[in-house]
C-alpha cells in the first residue's frame, strides 16, 4: 500500500529530464534542419541568408524555452484503476490508461542516463502503434517501483504477500564477447551493405549542389557506356562495401547486444542489453501471443538461434516493434523458453503433417520460369548465353523448391500448433490456441482447382500461416480451433 500511496499524488519527472528534453530538441533540429544549417555555414554573413540565420536562431531559442516549460506541465499519477498523465503548455491534455490495457513497462538508458542514475520509462498498451507514455528521466528506484506496481495490478493476487517480497528471477542466458562475435559473423551482411549503399547515395544526392557530383547521372552514364573499367570499379566498390558491412555488422552487434542478459520469473521474462544505450524490456507469459525462432545458414553451422517473443501489436502492423528479439540462443535455451510458454506441449501427442507437393511446381513456375521469360524477351539475341543461364537458374529453383516442400512441416497439438519451414535455414512458429483471434481459409484460383487452401491464424501480434494443405484438413483444423475456443474460453491477453 505504501507504493500505491506514493503514486496517488501527481508527480513530476526527475529534474534531469530538462537536460534530455533539450538534447532531444537539438537532435531534432539537426536531423530535420541540417540542409539549412549547411547553407547558413557555407554562405557569407553579409548575404541574404543572414536573416534566415537570425530566424533559425530565434526559432531554436523559443523551442528551447517551450521545452523547458513543458517539463513543469507534465504530471503522472494513479487514480482508481488507471494511470493518468497530464501535460501540455498551451493546450492541456489528459491521458487515462487503464491498468488492463498496459502491455509492458520498459526502460531505456543512454550514456547520460547511466551516468546520472536515471532511466527513460516507456509504457506500451494494446492497440497503440507506438509507446503510449514516455517519461524522459525517472529515478531508477522510483521507476522500478512504478513498474512493479503496474504489473502487479494486472495479475490477480490470490495470496497476500509481504510488501518487501520481490518476484524471483533466474538468469537463464548471458552473452559474452565471444558470443557477440559469433552472432556478428552470422548476420545478414548483404542487408547491411544495402543500408550503407542507400545512405551513401542519399548523402551524395543531398550534397550534389556543393560537390557538383550527380550520382544518378554518373551511374546512368556508366551503364550506358559499359566498359571493363566501369565493371572493375563496380566490383571493387562491391567488395569494399561487403568488407565494410562485415565489420559494421560486428560493431553494431556488440553495441546493440552488449552484456545481454535474459531472466525468467514466475510471471514472464525480462531482457536487458546495450552498450551506449541500455534497453530493459519485460513481458508477462500471458501477454506472449506466439514464439518464433529462426536460423539462417551460418547460424545453423554455429548452432545458434534467434528467438522472438511476440506481444500484442498495435493497429498499424507493428509486429516487429512489439517483438522482443533474443539472439545467440542454444537449442536447450530455446527449449526452456518454449516450455515456460507452452508447458503442456508433448510431441508424442501432436499430429505431424506436411504441405502438398504441388507447391514445388508453383514455386518453379513463379520464381523460376516467369523471370526467365521476361529476361528472354529482353536478351533473346544473346541466346547462347541465355541457354546456360536458364539451365543453371531452373535447376537451382527446382532443387530449392524440393527442399522448401520437404522442410515445411507442422504439428497439431490439442493445445496449439508448431510449424517449421525454410530452405537453407529454419524458421519455427509456436502458437497456443487461446491466443487466436480469428482463422481464415484463403484460396487462389489454382488452389481451388486442386482442392488446396492456405490456412491463416490471426493473433494480436501477427499471422501464422499453413500454405498448400488439403481443404478437408484445413476445415477440420479450423473447426477444432473454434470448438476449443468456445468450450474453454481463455483471455488472449
Amino acid at each position: 500500500m505504501r507504493i500505491e500511496a506514493l503514486f496517488t499524488r501527481p508527480r513530476r519527472q526527475s529534474p534531469y529530464a530538462i537536460l534530455f528534453i533539450l538534447l532531444k530538441l537539438g537532435r531534432n533540429i539537426v536531423r530535420y534542419g541540417w540542409p539549412a544549417l549547411l547553407v547558413i555555414l557555407f554562405n557569407s554573413k553579409d548575404s541574404p541568408w543572414t536573416t534566415v540565420y537570425g530566424l533559425f536562431l530565434l526559432f531554436a531559442v523559443l523551442s528551447a524555452i517551450s521545452s523547458i516549460l513543458s517539463y513543469f506541465r507534465f504530471y503522472f499519477y494513479v487514480q482508481d484503476d488507471e494511470l493518468i498523465i497530464e501535460r501540455g503548455l498551451l493546450q492541456h491534455t489528459r491521458i487515462n490508461i487503464p491498468f488492463e490495457k498496459i502491455q509492458t513497462v520498459n526502460f531505456r538508458q543512454n550514456v547520460f542516463h547511466q551516468f546520472l542514475g536515471v532511466v527513460q520509462l516507456e509504457i506500451d498498451t494494446a492497440g497503440s502503434a507506438r509507446s503510449e507514455l514516455s517519461i524522459e528521466a525517472l529515478d531508477r528506484i522510483e521507476a522500478e517501483q512504478l513498474r512493479t506496481f503496474l504489473m502487479e495490478k494486472q495479475v490477480p493476487v490470490e495470496v497476500e504477500q509481504e510488501e518487501d517480497a520481490r518476484p524471483r528471477q533466474t538468469e537463464i542466458f548471458r552473452l559474452t564477447i565471444r558470443d557477440l562475435l559469433r552472432i556478428g559473423i552470422s548476420q545478414n551482411h548483404l542487408r547491411t551493405a544495402g543500408i550503407f549503399l542507400a545512405f551513401i547515395v542519399g548523402l551524395l544526392e543531398n550534397l550534389e549542389e556543393f560537390t557538383g557530383f550527380r550520382v544518378y547521372e554518373e551511374i546512368g552514364e556508366g551503364i550506358l557506356h559499359f566498359s571493363m573499367a566501369f565493371l572493375l570499379r563496380t566490383l571493387v566498390l562491391g567488395a569494399g562495401l561487403l568488407f565494410l558491412s562485415f565489420f559494421g555488422s560486428m560493431i553494431l552487434t556488440v553495441i546493440r547486444h552488449y552484456n545481454l542478459r535474459l531472466w525468467q520469473s514466475d510471471s514472464g521474462f525480462k531482457l536487458e542489453a546495450g552498450l551506449f544505450e541500455r534497453r530493459e524490456k519485460s513481458v508477462q507469459l500471458r501477454r506472449i501471443q506466439f514464439l518464433k525462432w529462426r536460423q539462417n545458414y551460418l547460424q545453423r553451422r554455429l548452432h545458434l538461434f534467434q528467438l522472438s517473443l511476440h506481444r500484442a501489436a498495435g493497429l498499424q502492423n507493428n509486429e516487429t516493434r512489439q517483438a522482443i528479439s533474443i539472439p545467440g540462443l542454444r537449442q536447450d535455451q530455446v527449449e526452456r523458453v518454449r516450455k515456460a510458454y507452452f508447458p503442456g506441449f508433448d510431441p508424442a501427442e501432436a499430429q505431424r503433417s506436411g504441405i502438398s507437393r504441388r507447391v514445388i511446381g508453383r514455386r518453379f513456375l513463379w520464381i523460376g520460369v516467369s523471370p526467365l521469360l521476361i529476361l528472354w524477351l529482353v536478351k533473346w539475341n544473346q541466346w547462347p548465353v541465355m541457354i546456360g543461364i536458364s539451365i543453371v537458374w531452373l535447376c537451382s529453383i527446382w532443387l530449392t523448391s524440393i527442399r522448401y516442400h520437404r522442410n515445411w512441416q507442422f504439428w497439431i497439438h490439442p493445445e496449439g500448433i508448431l510449424t517449421q519451414s525454410g530452405i537453407f535455414g529454419r524458421q519455427h512458429y509456436f502458437l497456443k490456441w487461446p491466443h487466436l483471434q480469428s482463422i481464415q481459409l484463403r484460396q487462389s484460383w489454382y488452389q481451388r482447382r486442386k482442392g488446396l487452401v492456405t490456412l491463416l491464424f490471426y493473433t494480436a501480434s501477427g499471422v501464422v500461416r499453413l500454405p498448400y494443405i488439403p481443404l478437408q484438413q484445413a476445415q477440420a483444423i479450423r473447426d477444432y480451433c473454434l470448438y476449443t475456443l468456445e468450450s474453454r474460453p481463455i483471455s488472449w491477453m
